[in-house]
């Protein structure tokens, strides 16, 4: 049996919240720029904090080895196996001061285990057979294995740092993750009295632990259902120690010693008195740190956001700029209009080359494209007009009618643009009025390249000439432009 088999069925569900909720916080720092950037930050600051502490252990403890206390190295080693690791940790004693304690950790990829000497000392305290080579299970292979079993179940996982800081949540997988080290101790230890006695000493030292009554210790579990337990529990990476011996002697007697349930009122409250608890006021106060980073950030991201959109809009505005002109270029246009002659040349005509005609610039944002340039486009042109900025276009068509009606130049126009799209449709035609007569304005719609191109046909006959004026643009583009065509259109007139 691995320590995977040991975790308990409390572990495994609040595992999964905390990957859940890992894993968006995670995405949602990864998708931000601002996010990433503090995630980054803290992520760095944490690390830097941590590495010097492990510096603090490995510079100053006592590293066991094959040749260091190999007594007790043996020990860990049969842990690390029992517990389906493959290799043992980096495993320290250090000296702390009279605090009982010991506690596995990582950096990277390496694991350590540490042991408080004074910890050490108080198991020896009550198994002075330690010394032996072959000596039998005590409180220590509890004590070793319970840390073990962290690094075998994979609690020292970055992935779950998120959901860590969370009050509540953070708190309940810890001390889920307790019960299940516990187990794991028990495992390795195998015998009931040891694995209680070793969380005794943790709660009165070892000469307390051996003089205890180990069943009305683990009845104290009942003081936990009080409401001011039940706040400074919640808060706490640890369960109450008397909760910890009666989930051992639960797990060798079911039904024996159940868990008392907590006072209602203590979830919700938890989390406002969590300064006070040991593993809640760390969690508060980062939600807190959060929370502050959080105001300074979001307001300072609105604008870098609004910014990038000013630049975005500025950089594609350049871009339409330089495009135009580069249009402009090729076709031979005149340069664009200033503000002082924009007004003049809104009312200006614009004139046939073979044909007597002439219609009003749409506006001044139309340039001539030069005759020469127009009919190397389209050898039937006689004129041709341009606006670069949203690659409209307005020309016309001149001939000598002949024996050509309205209807039949309706229907060549009709046969040629069908010819011309890969799709086509008419949305329109009807008579029109234009400043020479009567004619016809025709309205439609075609696709050539996966291009959708709207056009409008004016067709007029006059003086034995038959003319058409042609416009057109994209259809997206065609609503701004469509009433500026159709006056041009309306003021065509024949000499």
């Amino acid at each position: 049996m691995t320590a995977q088999d040991l975790r308990t069925p409390q572990e495994r569900t609040r595992y999964s919240f905390a990957v859940v909720f890992s894993v968006l916080v995670w995405i949602v720092l990864a998708v931000s720029l601002i996010g990433a950037v503090y995630g980054l930050f803290i992520a760095g600051f944490i690390l830097c904090a941590h590495a010097l502490l492990i510096a603090h252990l490995t510079g100053n403890g006592v590293r066991l080895g094959p040749q260091q206390l190999p007594q007790l190295w043996r020990r860990v080693e049969a842990a690390s196996h029992k517990l389906g690791l493959a290799q043992p940790p980096e495993t320290y004693v250090i000296q702390s001061g009279g605090v009982l304690n010991a506690f596995a950790t990582r950096l990277a990829s390496r694991r350590f285990v540490v042991i408080c000497s004074d910890l050490l000392d108080a198991c020896e305290l009550r198994n002075p057979s330690l010394d032996l080579a072959e000596p039998p299970p005590t409180e220590l292979d509890f004590i070793l294995a319970h840390e073990i079993g962290h690094i075998a179940c994979n609690h020292l996982t970055w992935l779950l740092l998120p959901a860590r800081l969370v009050p509540l949540l953070g708190a309940a997988y810890s001390r889920a993750c307790e019960y299940t080290c516990d187990a794991c101790g028990h495992a390795v230890a195998g015998n009931l009295e040891v694995s209680a006695r070793a969380l005794a000493i943790l709660a009165g030292g070892p000469v307390v632990a051996q003089r205890i009554d180990l069943e009305a210790f683990a009845a104290q579990r009942g003081m936990a259902s009080g409401f001011w337990a039940g706040v400074y529990e919640l808060n706490a990476s640890h369960p109450y120690l008397p909760k910890r011996v009666a989930a051992l002697l639960e797990r060798e007697r079911p039904g024996w010693a159940p868990m008392p349930q907590r006072n209602l009122l203590s979830y919700p409250l938890a989390p406002l008195f969590g300064f006070g608890a040991g593993g809640g006021g760390a969690a508060l106060a980062v939600v807190a740190v959060i929370g502050i980073l959080a105001a300074i950030a979001i307001p300072q991201f609105v604008k870098f956001q609004e910014r990038a959109k000013a630049a975005q809009a500025a950089v594609h505005d350049r871009e339409k700029h330089i495009e135009d002109e580069q249009r402009r270029m090729d076709l031979g246009l005149e340069p664009p209009a200033t503000a002082e002659d924009s007004a003049a040349k809104t009312d200006q005509w614009f004139e046939g080359d073979t044909f007597k005609w002439r219609l009003k610039l749409p506006g001044p944002q139309w340039r001539a494209v030069p005759t020469a340039v127009a009919r190397q486009q389209n050898a039937l042109v006689d004129r041709w007009m341009t606006r670069p900025d949203i690659d409209a276009h307005l020309l016309v068509i001149g001939e000598a009618a002949g024996k050509t009606t309205i209807d039949s130049l309706t229907e060549a126009v009709l046969t040629n643009g069908k010819a011309s799209s890969d799709s086509f449709e008419i949305l329109e035609q009807k008579p029109f009025a234009f400043a020479s007569g009567a004619g016809r304005l025709l309205h439609t719609r075609g696709k050539m390249k996966d291009l959708e191109i709207e056009y409008y046909y004016g067709l007029v006959l006059a003086h034995d000439q038959a003319f058409q004026i042609v416009a057109f643009t994209s259809k997206d583009k065609f609503s701004t432009v469509q009433a500026e065509l159709q006056a041009a259109i309306a003021s065509f007139e024949v000499k």
